[in-house]
């Protein structure tokens, strides 16, 4: 990103939410390696490129879920998921 990475975007973008007491955004990271990302929490999902269609429609419907119902915690499925797809 020209002014600053993602990280750095999330992590502001968290403080502003705590600091004004507003409802926590969906934060998704599309990044060439996940495992150059900084995460520390800010992020609710980690993507790598390249991104597959379907791939990139469960995250939509899965943000749009999280939109409607409020961000929760990821259960392992959707990480055990996460993991088989980068190792492909």
């Amino acid at each position: 990103m020209p002014v600053m990475g993602g990280s750095e975007a999330a992590e502001r973008i968290r403080a502003m939410e705590q600091l004004q007491h507003l409802r926590r955004s969906v934060i998704v990271a599309l990044t060439a390696n996940v495992r150059d990302v900084v995460n520390e929490g800010n992020f609710d999902k980690m993507l790598s490129k390249p991104l597959s269609r379907d791939r990139l429609k469960r995250i939509l419907k899965w943000m749009y879920q999280m939109h409607e119902e409020g961000v929760e915690e990821e259960e392992e499925e959707e990480e055990e998921e996460e993991e088989e797809e980068e190792c492909e």
